[in-house]
């Protein structure tokens, strides 16, 4: 239950203090934490922690000192995995305690209890719980000493002072108190300083005058026709009596110098009361404490991470009379770390071991008031912490590298009292030294002449006390120069160290002795700084990839050098640049599709190539090309033995140069010359627009890949084909005059229409035609939109495309212009031989010269006059009808000629 209601005063009760621990993942500590009311007293043996009713509790894990119960674990967390742990323990209310003072503290009569759970160092409450004694029917009487049932005094003069509390209840109803008489004899060894008289524990100097006190006996008497008890029924009257122990009193009569003492009261003349007991003693014999390191107060360490022992001496005195608590604790200093610990009796290192715990850097021993002092009466308790410093322990804030350390004891729960410190001290630990060039340990420069720095850098340690003296010095290569050098102190100037700098040829020295005072730099850093740069000229060939070393070094008492580490420069590395042309340019338009064209793969090789150890200059022609000629230039100049080396691999031309041939070709020019033309009947649709790329690629030191800029070359595009029937004929013949035939103008347009910008059918009909309609159509489909853009111009035909047009609409089409046409009545054919009218279109493409499409033609029916015959009339000889034909011929072909070329000037110029 959360609050209880004693049955009586004295009644004992159990607290239990319960938690759930689900995980033990990341748990290092686990515990509990009750301080329990002082008004209580814990039942001395009844604490335990306990999982499914056992005992879980290991030496030195539980302790009650004074009314503190402190439960820490911080090992074996599967005991409690998943489990109940439960806190128990008993108390009930101190024979010192009487009802009335349980109000005057807390006002509801109430004594309320607290826990802690102490999980990982941090603390969580729990919910409290209480406890109320009854009301009381009868007088109740208690007595105190201190505030205590039993005090150890602090010196054997020390005065106490006695309490003997009476509390007067309410009576029933007819009855009254008359008279109360409190009295208390104290022993003989004891003495009287002074007496008062306190209700509800403050002093009424009025009542004074009803004290007596007679030899060892004080009484006080309150009587009703000197007293109204109703001012005290319900509160508590003490009858407070200062004592002190008699000078050279004898309390060996008293057991264990117990000195007891009761007190008494009697009510209405009724028989007497008796108080509980109390006990005084003199101080007791308090343990002395002392310390020391490997049985010194100092020691210093042959090695750093040497083993050494601490040892806390524990005197404990002949009598432990009066002994209620002992904690020696030794908390060491962070940097260094308890290697064993045990603690022995004399020569018994059973006995206290289980008091013994080691909490990180603590080691404690704790004996409360449930251990029997009476097993170490007389006994020297020695700790033994074997310990060492920590590898990697910073030990710059001690002086000197000296850590402390010092244990305390605490008795009786008094202020803790520390032994002197003893001190240990490591060997002095050699500077630490470390060098790089521009902050790196590695530096490639961009520039021959760029100027780095080295830092030299020297961290001086705490312990510098053997310093008599200090050489920090540094020599560049010979192909390296100083240019400046500097010393700094904590990365800052410092005027004190730099007339200790030296420059002599190419090293660069700090030189310091014993006349310098060495303590200035304990725990600082040294820097030389040096700015150096490459030797113009210098020939870095000895050195493995032209890579150049540095390495600093440092000599403390003219013993051994120390060398810092290795740092490198290298000088810059040029990338030889590529790059290629076609024919000069970047990109060439062949004239024709067969056209040889020539790649140009140029390397420009650096003026410093000594880290060059290969060098292949390859370019991969396209499938669609066909190689020819490849040579090798050197500077403009064609170079046979470079060109006999060339190596070819299916498409690939490749040239291979070794470090010989770049030590040759060092600030040169290599020119790799490829002619080349496109396979005849290669598809090029794959390629966008036809446009054929290539690249080179030079491969350096086998790894390095760095490709040329792209270059194109582009066939001719592919000129649309005309073609022209009549009728679907390449000629008709009418069977009526005035009969409409139709003419088609096709045209098969490519399945590639890159660089497409204009196209024009053209046709003029023989002036003895005339038109009967015209329209557009694209695989025999009509295009209205297409026929719409077809113009007529008199006898002339006319279908513009232009750039407007999407021509990829058009691709590997045939786009046909349809003229219906007529003789026209009365159109005198006599000009044309046997009356048969010619007909032919032109295209016009981009701006090449127009195309005509074959000729067709067509012939009216022969019309037959009344009287003629089929034969002509024989007007003169062979000769003459031979002559006449091919004059009139020669003729019409004269007139079409100058007819079609006045047309075509015409149309170009629209």
């Amino acid at each position: 239950v959360e609050h209880y209601d004693l049955s009586q005063v004295r009644e004992e009760v159990t607290y239990t203090v319960t938690t759930h621990v689900d995980n033990i993942f990341g748990m290092t500590s686990f515990g509990f934490e009750d301080q329990v009311d002082a008004l209580l007293k814990i039942t001395a043996g009844s604490a335990d922690v306990k999982v499914d009713g056992a005992s879980i509790v290991k030496s030195g894990e539980l302790t009650v000192i004074g009314n503190k119960i402190t439960f820490s674990k911080t090992s074996d967390f599967s005991q409690i995995k998943e489990k109940d742990v439960v806190l128990e323990f008993k108390a009930s209310i101190d024979a010192c305690v009487i009802c009335g003072e349980v109000k005057a503290i807390y006002p509801d009569g109430k004594i309320p209890n607290t826990a802690q759970l102490i999980y990982n160092g941090h603390k969580t409450n729990s919910n409290t719980v209480t406890i109320a004694p009854p009301a009381q029917v009868t007088p109740q009487i208690s007595k105190d000493i201190n505030g205590k049932t039993h005090e150890n005094l602090a010196a054997a003069d020390d005065s106490f002072d006695y309490h003997v509390k009476v509390l007067l209840p309410q009576l029933a109803v007819g009855e009254r108190y008359q008279s109360l008489v409190t009295d208390d004899t104290l022993e003989p060894v004891l003495q009287v300083q002074g007496t008062a008289v306190l209700i509800v524990g403050a002093a009424v100097p009025a009542l004074n005058a009803f004290v007596t006190v007679s030899g060892q006996t004080v009484t006080l008497s309150l009587d009703e026709g000197d007293f109204d008890f109703a001012d005290i029924i319900g509160k508590v009257i003490a009858l407070e009596i200062t004592a002190v122990i008699r000078d050279g009193a004898d309390l060996s009569v008293h057991e264990g110098e117990l000195v007891p003492n009761e007190g008494y009261y009697s009510v209405n003349g009724n028989q007497k009361v008796k108080s509980n007991k109390v006990t005084v003693t003199p101080p007791p014999d308090e343990p002395a404490i002392d310390k020391d390191v490997n049985g010194k107060a100092h020691e210093d360490l042959g090695s750093r991470h040497e083993l050494f022992t601490y040892h806390v001496l524990v005197d404990i005195p002949e009598s432990v009379r009066g002994y209620e608590s002992i904690v020696v604790s030794d908390t060491l200093e962070s940097v260094l770390e308890i290697v064993s610990s045990k603690v022995t009796v004399g020569t018994d290192d059973t006995l206290l071991a289980p008091y013994l715990t080691i909490s990180g850097q603590t080691a404690t021993l704790v004996l409360d008031n449930e251990f029997d002092f009476s097993q170490i009466e007389g006994e020297q308790i020695v700790i033994e912490l074997v310990a060492r410093i920590k590898i990697g322990a910073n030990l710059d804030a001690y002086l000197n590298d000296t850590v402390p350390n010092q244990a305390a004891i605490q008795f009786n729960d008094k202020a803790q009292v520390r032994t002197e410190p003893v001190t240990v001290t490591p060997p002095a630990e050699p500077p630490e030294i470390e060098k790089d060039v521009n902050g790196k340990e590695h530096e490639d420069l961009t520039l021959f002449d760029q100027v780095f720095t080295y830092h030299v850098e020297l961290e001086i340690p705490n312990n510098t006390r053997d310093y008599a003296s200090l050489l920090l010095t540094d020599t560049l290569e010979d192909v390296l120069e100083i240019i400046e050098a500097a010393v700094l102190l904590d990365g800052s100037a410092e005027p004190a160290l730099s007339p200790y700098l030296d420059v002599s040829g190419q090293t660069v020295s700090l030189i310091l002795d014993e006349t310098f005072d060495f303590s200035l730099l304990a725990r600082k850093t040294i820097t030389l700084v040096i700015g150096a740069r490459l030797r113009e000229g210098a020939d870095l060939s000895p050195y493995e990839g032209e890579t150049i070393p540095n390495q600093a070094e440092y000599l403390i008492n003219d013993q051994i050098g120390t060398k810092s580490n290795i740092v490198t420069v290298t000088p810059p590395f040029e990338f030889p640049v590529i790059d290629k042309d076609v024919n000069g340019k970047e990109h060439e338009d062949l004239a024709a599709r067969d056209e040889v064209f020539t790649y140009h793969v140029r390397v420009r090789i650096p003026d410093y190539a000594g880290r060059y150890e290969s060098l292949v200059i390859l370019d991969t022609l396209e499938d669609v090309l066909e190689r020819g000629e490849a040579t090798v230039f050197v500077d403009g100049l064609m170079n046979a033995s470079l060109t006999a080396r060339l190596e070819f691999d299916g498409q690939t031309i490749r040239l291979v140069l070794d470090r010989a041939d770049l030590a040759h070709a060092a600030g040169k020019q290599i020119t790799l010359r490829i002619e080349a033309k496109i396979r005849a009947g290669a598809d090029l649709s794959e390629y966008e627009d036809e446009t054929v790329p290539n690249r080179g690629r030079l491969i350096l030191n086998k790894d390095i890949r760095i490709d040329s800029n792209m270059v194109t070359v582009t066939p001719p595009p592919e000129k649309p084909s005309i073609k022209k029937e009549i009728n679907g004929k390449l000629h008709e013949d009418l069977e009526e005059r005035d009969e409409i035939f139709t003419y088609q103008v096709k045209v098969e347009i490519p399945d590639n229409v890159r660089g497409y910008e204009s196209l024009i059918l053209l046709d003029t009909l023989e002036d003895v035609l005339g038109t009967r309609g015209v329209r557009a159509l694209v695989d025999g489909v009509e295009l209205p939109a297409l026929t719409g853009r077809i113009t007529i111009d008199g006898q002339e035909i006319r279908l513009v495309l232009d750039r407007s047009e999407d021509f990829d609409l058009l691709a590997g089409k045939t786009l046909i212009l349809e003229i219906g046409a007529q003789i026209l009545e009365d159109a005198d054919l006599s000009a044309y031989t046997d009356e048969t009218v010619p007909n032919k279109a032109l295209l016009l493409f981009n701006e090449d010269p127009g195309v005509e499409s074959n000729v067709v033609t067509v012939t009216p029916p022969e019309e037959l006059v009344e009287g003629d015959t089929d034969e002509l009339p024989k007007t003169g000889g062979f000769f003459d009808r031979t002559f006449f034909w091919a004059f009139g011929v020669l003729l019409m072909a004269a007139g079409t000629l100058v007819l079609l070329r006045l047309k075509y000037a015409a149309v170009r110029e629209k």
